[in-house]
């Protein structure tokens, strides 16, 4: 049996997963046990190391709580490496974290929300 290697949209594909477990506070142990598979496995999913099959995927949709169709947003037909992809789902991420934080008029929530994401980022818990 030949194995495929992965291509750029299982790099975005689990790149996608990655953002959207995070969103969700699941570590990759929790979203393992919640679709029957190893941390080990969602490790490799993420990093693009590995293919992640249709029926897995709807699996991870369902436990996620989220459309299929999110695994592929900003997904496009040039060929990049995985890094390149990273790059730039971080930057959306970022952009949206920042549009959200500049959206909040009160500024003592605004204050007090900054003071969670420094807490978050110090933290040594791996979600």
């Amino acid at each position: 049996m030949s194995t495929r290697k992965t291509t750029t949209v299982d790099c975005h594909v689990g790149q996608r997963l990655r953002i959207m477990r995070k969103n969700k506070w699941m570590t990759q142990n929790e979203l393992g046990k919640a679709v029957g598979l190893s941390f080990k496995q969602i490790r490799k999913y993420e990093s693009g190391e590995n293919r992640i099959s249709s029926s897995t995927l709807y699996n991870i949709s369902k436990a996620l709580d989220v459309n299929i169709e999110s695994f592929f947003l900003g997904l496009t037909n040039r060929k990049s490496s995985c890094d390149i992809i990273e790059s730039s789902l971080i930057f959306e991420e970022t952009e949206s974290l920042v549009k959200q934080y500049y959206n909040t008029p009160n500024q003592g929530v605004r204050l007090t929300f900054l003071s969670v994401v420094r807490a978050i980022a110090e933290s040594e818990e791996n979600y």
